[in-house]
């Protein structure tokens, strides 16, 4: 029933301890001690799945304008990376994203001082930080994102029998806590947990290549455990640690300068357009698309003309009656004509056309051939515009995925506008927040 506090881990630890040395007894009557750190400190489950305190996942911008106490509305630098639903956190007050581009394009209307964080204000320019997690722990009350299941169903009698739960049956979700106490070595001056880190998350680094990522807690280096192992998830499974066991489990640590660095087991992909093959972590995948139409764009419509003969009976120029659209600059477009109007036709090649913005704007004549007649003209055919498959989406930063470039397959109607729309190749490795878009002009994309 009789403690003694010391001043730092060096006094507490030493072979004889040195305590504070009070001299007067303050004020009151009641007195708390409170655990810092505490979501290091333990492992917490729901229906036996660990769940993932919060941390850091790297993401970050910064206040363009000061919060105070009421605001309910802030604006950021940059959104490209926050969702509706994520969680952001400013200082240590942990807020929850529920519209992104709010009043204005980086506006974010958000819940306040979420996860049993208090709310405070906070100045223009301070860091903004995406979070991740399940729940945080604050003083000793447990803080989840959303509320655990509760008791469900709710007997009744008085339904329609179709309608109506059966009484006394109900289910609910169930808890599973644990704390881990250390006790400090003696003689040291490093407290008992300063090994005890939560790791920022990987995930947005997982791309079915690299198996070796560094491990930060709140973003910053973290050293001196390496040889103990962790606790590490996957999609919320527990990953099995070789350690000093003969054979590979899922994952190593090591260390070097203060870095710790997890390798995963496993292989890379071995399939360019395919990660599927990949044992190690994949992410980044294309997993929906939303699109709108759009305006402007060329349909698919071959060029047309009429051969102008000399009275020598050669081809000496084309006259461009239909310049066509959909032409990309980069396809090589060959102009003939017909030497035989019945049944199957027989072409000559006659000359190539030059392309600008998706157009025929002229034809060099290379073999004016001979025979033709002035007032039977043969008939002149274009090569048709290749056809708006495998377009590349361009992406709105330097991070281009992995694997083959994400494709596409389109259909522009007459009414120039996109009518159909086919993802063909999703590739991966893809940050969340990115902005994929289809080129236009130039050798690839749509005119």
């Amino acid at each position: 029933s009789t403690i003694k506090l010391a001043s730092s881990a060096e006094n507490a630890l030493a072979q004889t301890p040195v305590a504070i040395d009070f001299t007067s007894v303050g004020l009151g009557t009641f007195h708390t001690f409170t655990a810092e750190k505490q979501n290091s400190k333990c492992l917490i489950a729901l229906d036996n799945y660990i769940q993932n305190p919060i941390v850091s996942t790297g993401s970050t911008t910064t206040l363009e304008k000061e919060i105070f106490l009421t605001d309910t509305v802030i604006t950021i630098a940059g959104i490209n990376s926050i969702f509706g639903g994520d969680l952001i956190q400013v200082a240590g007050e942990i807020m929850k994203v529920n519209t992104v581009g709010f009043g204005t394009t980086n506006g974010i209307l958000l819940d306040r001082g979420w996860m049993g964080t208090g709310i405070t204000t906070h100045p223009a320019g301070i860091a903004v930080t995406v979070v991740d997690g399940a729940y945080n722990i604050v003083g000793n009350t447990i803080n989840f994102y959303t509320a655990p299941q509760g008791p469900t169903p709710i007997g009744s009698t008085t339904n329609p029998p179709d309608e109506r739960d059966f009484t006394g049956i109900t289910t609910f979700s169930k808890f599973q806590g644990r704390s881990f106490m250390r006790s400090g070595n003696i003689d040291s001056a490093d407290d008992a947990y300063k090994t005890n880190h939560v790791f920022d998350s990987i995930a947005d680094q997982f791309n079915a290549v690299t198996k070796t990522f560094t491990l930060k807690s709140e973003e910053q280096n973290v050293a001196g455990f390496s040889t103990n192992n962790a606790a590490i998830l996957i999609n919320g499974i527990f990953q099995g640690p070789t350690g000093s066991l003969s054979v590979d489990q899922d994952y190593s640590l090591s260390e070097g300068s203060g870095i710790s660095s997890i390798t995963f087991t496993g292989t890379a992909t071995s399939i360019a357009y395919d990660a599927n093959n990949a044992t190690s972590p994949v992410g980044g995948y294309i997993v929906s698309v939303g699109s709108t139409a759009g305006l402007g764009y060329q349909p698919l419509v071959a060029a047309g003309g009429t051969a102008v003969v000399s009275t020598a009976g050669t081809i000496t120029s084309i006259a461009i009656g239909r310049t066509g659209s959909g032409y990309r600059a980069n396809q090589v477009v060959n102009v003939g004509v017909t030497t035989v109007n019945t049944g199957t036709p027989s072409i000559e090649f006659i000359g190539t056309a030059a392309i600008s913005n998706g157009h025929i704007v002229s034809i060099a004549v290379t073999n004016p051939g001979s025979g033709y007649v002035q007032g039977s003209e043969p008939i002149v055919i274009f090569d048709a515009p290749l056809s708006y498959s495998n377009i590349p989406l361009v992406y709105s930063d330097t991070s281009a995925g992995l694997g083959t470039q994400a494709t596409i397959d389109i259909v522009v109607g007459q009414g120039s506008s996109i009518i159909d729309f086919e993802i063909k190749n999703f590739g991966y490795g893809y940050g969340q927040g990115q902005v994929l878009t289809v080129a236009t002009g130039g050798a690839s994309g749509i005119p």
